[in-house]
């Protein structure tokens, strides 16, 4: 998809893994893109500054895809947090923390299977 101020491509394979390829595409049209081709509600009240150049064969979840984004996202002061079918931005830079409402607890066995740039609660006991 070529799009103003640069290209954009998310191909969704038949098991529902995808390959990013954005080459300077601005972040409001690549958190837009991935928010409609992956049949997410999206919002968002402000937008990073730049745009994303990242191309990768590797194929990856929804999830995965949230947290090569994230990857990116932080170092503009931003955060893409998804719960359940929304796709919400947040300027943690200039608003602060991400609201506890949107960070889902989970339990420590469940730690590997999330993101490294994802936002989690763990409760456990100290000792």
């Amino acid at each position: 998809m070529q799009r103003a101020g640069g290209t954009a491509e998310l191909d969704v394979s038949e098991d529902g893994k995808y390959r990013i390829d954005f080459v300077q595409t601005p972040w409001k049209n690549v958190l837009e893109y991935f928010a409609r081709k992956g049949g997410f509600a999206f919002t968002s009240e402000k937008w990073p500054p730049g745009a994303l150049s990242y191309s990768d064969p590797k194929r990856y979840t929804a999830e995965q895809v949230v947290d090569v984004l994230n990857l990116h996202l932080i170092t503009k002061g931003f955060m893409l947090v998804k719960r359940e079918n929304l796709l919400r931005l947040f300027d943690t830079f200039n608003d602060g923390a991400v609201p506890p409402e949107f960070v889902p607890e989970v339990s420590i066995e469940d730690l590997p299977n999330r993101g490294e740039f994802e936002l989690v609660t763990v409760t456990f006991q100290l000792d």
